[in-house]
C-alpha cells in the first residue's frame, strides 16, 4: 500500500503528505513537510535552534555596533550610518528573534497542555481536558 491509498486522518488539515496517515496535524511551508506526531520533536528542536542561533547573531552584530561607538567615542546617527549592514542587521534579528521566541512559547505551551496545533486553533479541549 503507497502513501496515495493510505486514507485521510481525522485531524488532519493537509493531504499533502500522505505518508505520515495518522500522525499528520498541520502542513509547515517552511520546512516543506507535514508537522506531526513522527517529526513534531525535530519540528521543535529545529525552531529551537533557529532561535537561538538568531539570538547570537543579534548579540554579535550588537556587539560590533558597541564596539565601533566605543571607538568612535560618540553615540549618534552618524555612526550607526558608517556600519549600515550591522545596523541592519540588529533590526532584522531583533524582529527575526521576536518572532521565533513566539513560535517557541507557543509551540512549548502546545507540549505543556498535550494538544496539536488544530487542537488548539479549534478549541476542541476548550470546556473539556484532553
Amino acid at each position: 500500500v503507497g502513501p496515495c491509498a493510505c486514507c485521510r486522518p481525522s485531524l488532519s488539515s493537509s493531504g499533502l503528505c500522505m505518508a505520515l496517515c495518522g500522525c499528520s496535524t498541520d502542513h509547515c511551508p517552511w520546512v516543506g513537510n507535514c508537522i506531526g506526531r513522527r517529526n513534531y520533536r525535530y519540528f521543535v528542536t529545529f525552531v529551537l535552534l533557529v532561535t537561538v542561533l538568531t539570538a547570537m547573531v543579534l548579540a554579535t552584530s550588537v556587539a560590533v555596533v558597541v564596539q565601533h561607538v566605543l571607538d568612535e567615542h560618540q553615540l549618534d546617527l552618524a555612526t550607526v550610518t558608517q556600519y549600515p549592514v550591522a545596523s541592519a542587521l540588529c533590526l532584522f534579528t531583533f524582529l527575526m528573534l521576536w518572532s521565533l521566541t513566539s513560535l517557541c512559547a507557543y509551540h512549548l505551551y502546545l507540549i505543556s497542555i498535550g494538544q496539536t496545533t488544530n487542537e488548539m486553533v479549534r478549541r476542541v479541549y476548550q470546556d473539556r481536558y484532553n
